[in-house]
């Protein structure tokens, strides 16, 4: 059974975390109470342990950062007055290094603060007892060193933490626009198919003709042509009601131009059959010239009307739906 890589370090940093407590004890001959030391070395494990292998994701719960402040400013305080200042530098002061372990992992899993205030108040508690001469025989410089430590291995996991949320988040992105684009090549799929089915007749027609086109044939012909260009470009500018309005301005012999560029490509299907409901009503009162109609992608707009006439400078219609 393998062991993920979480539990291997865990397991190797509460090995690294339990050290202290065997020069505890060993120093516990120094005490005139020993129950104090065996009381501040449960408070150490009661933080140490869930600190190191406890939660779920690199950053844990405040109560347990308070937590640990609070073991980190009572210890010093618990036991100091009880070891004599001529044992600087012997095992009597082995909180130093478990407490720097502790703010350590604090700092690690999110809360440097927290691990920088109860750095703080060790020293201050260590000068009191020891003065000057503690700050080289007490472990001072190394747990500032594990503090500033885990500040910069918190900061790698938050950098890691973040570009893991972004590749997510692209990825979920990407299957949408997978997913989106499937969706329309079916739909373009189905109404291609239906559009060819609804011209197959008079295809027919042409082919038993045998290349003869009397005018009725001609002009159907070219109403079959646009129609099938309409949706092939149109794409989204397709509807019920958009084919019959375009197949009615043509009628009235209005050269009608469908271009979707992907201005509804994002768009809601509610929200599209209600742009193209004005779009409609807006072809529906041109009665010659030419219209083009317009899906922009990188518009303020999503559709636009624009409707002019041979030796007209300004157009008669030039309509922006959003």
């Amino acid at each position: 059974m393998k062991l993920s890589a979480r539990y291997l370090a865990s397991g190797a940093t509460l090995m690294f975390a339990i050290y202290p407590i065997f020069l505890a004890v060993s120093s516990f001959e120094h005490l005139a109470r020993p129950e104090i030391g065996w009381f501040a070395c449960l408070l150490y494990l009661a933080a140490v342990f869930p600190t190191v292998a406890g939660y779920r994701g690199w950053r844990m719960p405040t109560f347990q950062a308070v937590l640990n402040f609070a073991v980190a400013a009572f210890i010093p305080f618990l036991l100091l007055p009880h070891i004599p200042p001529t044992e600087v530098g012997s095992y009597d002061t082995w909180f130093v290094g478990a407490l720097a372990t502790l703010l350590g992992a604090t700092a690690v899993r999110g809360f440097t603060v927290y691990a920088v205030a109860g750095l703080v108040l060790i020293i201050g508690h260590v000068l009191a007892w020891g003065g000057t001469n503690a700050i080289a025989n007490t472990g001072l410089f190394g747990a500032v060193i594990f503090v500033v430590s885990g500040w910069l291995m918190s900061l790698g996991f938050q950098t890691v933490s973040r570009e893991a949320l972004e590749h997510r988040d692209q990825a979920a992105k990407n299957a949408a626009s997978v997913a989106a684009q499937v969706a329309a090549n079916i739909e373009f799929e189905k109404r291609m198919t239906s559009t060819l089915r609804t011209a197959l007749p008079l295809l027919v027609e042409i082919r038993d003709r045998e290349g003869f086109f009397d005018d009725d044939l001609k002009n159907r012909a070219l109403q079959l042509e646009a129609s099938l260009r309409d949706e092939i470009r149109g794409d989204r500018l397709i509807s019920e009601q958009m084919r019959t309005a375009v197949a009615s301005a043509r009628m009235r012999g209005v050269e009608v131009t469908l271009l979707d560029e992907g201005g509804l490509a994002e768009v809601s299907e509610a929200e599209r059959l209600r742009i193209l409901g004005a779009v409609s009503n807006a072809i529906s009162g041109i009665n010659s010239g030419r219209i083009t109609v317009r899906a922009p992608s990188d518009a303020e707009f999503r559709v636009s009307v624009l409707a002019t006439r041979a030796g007209e400078p300004k157009p008669d219609l030039w309509l922006k739906i959003s």
